[in-house]
């Protein structure tokens, strides 16, 4: 009984979809297809995030610093998500991030980790799913909107050899 009340609640707090920016629906060929949508988004409608990797933690979505995040977790996935923005099997989060923790307790976990996320990620007036693209099977970040220190360094590097 309690658990439908919160997927009520937790339902009814979702940001209204925009057109053309649904969540992805299957594990195979989604984040490809939601990736192509997006190209069709101006790059200022999503909010680019800038991440500072090396030498400190530091993110700023649309030009606005992150101060502080829900718990080190949630910091934690970001920063992974932002290192390795392709999709991540849910599964392969869990045993990262909560292994030894019961399934059921580790997937809530992640399902509310994810939520902090994509609140930051994603604030009002920024379209639902246009950064964080998650499903029931995977997880990443849009790489159309992501530019971190360590990508850049890492180019600089090809370009010199």
């Amino acid at each position: 009984m309690t658990r439908n009340r919160i997927a009520v609640t937790a339902a009814s707090r979702r940001k209204p979809e925009v057109a053309g920016h649904h969540p992805v629906a299957s594990p195979t060929g989604a984040f490809d297809q939601s990736l192509q949508e997006l190209h069709e988004t101006p790059r200022n409608a999503c909010g680019v995030i800038k991440a500072r990797l090396f030498g400190g933690f530091h993110v700023e979505v649309a030009g606005q610093p992150i101060l502080r995040f829900r718990t080190r977790k949630v910091e934690l996935l970001l920063a992974y998500l932002l290192r390795y923005p392709q999709p991540h099997p849910r599964k392969k989060l869990l045993q990262l991030f909560w292994k030894g923790v019961p399934l059921d307790a580790a997937r809530n976990n992640l399902r509310v980790t994810l939520s902090s996320l994509r609140a930051q990620l994603e604030p009002p007036g920024v379209p639902a799913h246009c950064v964080l693209l998650a499903n029931r099977h995977t997880v990443a970040l849009n790489p159309e909107f992501i530019t971190t220190d360590v990508d850049q360094f890492e180019q600089l590097l090809l370009q010199a050899s």
